[in-house]
């Protein structure tokens, strides 16, 4: 079916190159250079995945591809008003979460070689939404959870797509971003009702989420 097609793309993209690495260091000890080989031959410091990728978004794209660069902040905002670690942590994780939520968009449309910047393969916050399509990654237990609370992911997405779907797909990707925010909101306004029981504060408290993004 188009799904089982779907998930068969996600699985190779993700764990293709491990497992040929892993075939190499049980049999020929040389796991430790296949990110690089086999090399793309006319600009060998990247390896022929990464052009069979890229190949693969541009043929996706025709007739006319476009670059889409989406943005978001605030940025500064959070850094102005972090007062603490654990302040910053915060901020820089909710940024990472969103953008990992407009990623998705990219990867469920059109498949997460159309992600020119940054790069996913490996990214905690991609592999677990990865996992929740039902795609095997690598690590587990502990070690997992502490990788994918790390922020590591930027305010900047630039994507390659067909022109005449980037302004939807953009669209798109911030109605998942504010979708998830409204989530986290909600999440923490339960936790404090006694505060968000009046009907000024709600008001706002709502106010503030909806204008939040930028």
């Amino acid at each position: 079916s188009g799904n089982d097609r779907k998930k068969l793309l996600l699985d190779l993209w993700r764990n293709l190159p491990e497992e040929l690495k892993r075939f190499e260091e049980d049999n020929f000890r040389l796991g430790n250079v296949w990110n690089l080989l086999p090399a793309e031959t006319r600009i060998p410091h990247h390896s022929v995945f990464d052009h069979c990728w890229l190949t693969a978004a541009v043929a996706g794209c025709l007739p006319k591809p476009a670059f889409l660069k989406f943005s978001f902040g605030p940025i500064q905002g959070f850094v102005t008003a972090a007062r603490r670690a654990e302040d910053y942590w915060a901020g820089s994780y909710m940024l990472s979460f969103l953008a990992a939520q407009a990623l998705s968009v990219i990867i469920d449309k059109c498949g997460p070689e159309h992600v020119v910047f940054p790069r996913l393969k490996g990214q905690p916050l991609i592999d677990m939404l990865l996992k929740q399509k039902g795609i095997h990654v690598p690590a587990g237990g502990a070690e997992e959870l502490r990788l994918a609370a790390q922020p590591s992911l930027p305010n900047v997405i630039v994507a390659l797509l067909p022109a005449g779907d980037a302004d939807t797909i953009a669209k798109a990707m911030r109605k998942r971003m504010q979708s998830a925010l409204r989530e986290m909101a909600n999440h923490i306004q339960q936790k404090f009702e006694n505060i968000f029981s009046g009907k000024t504060a709600t008001r706002i408290w709502e106010k503030q989420i909806d204008e939040f993004l930028e």
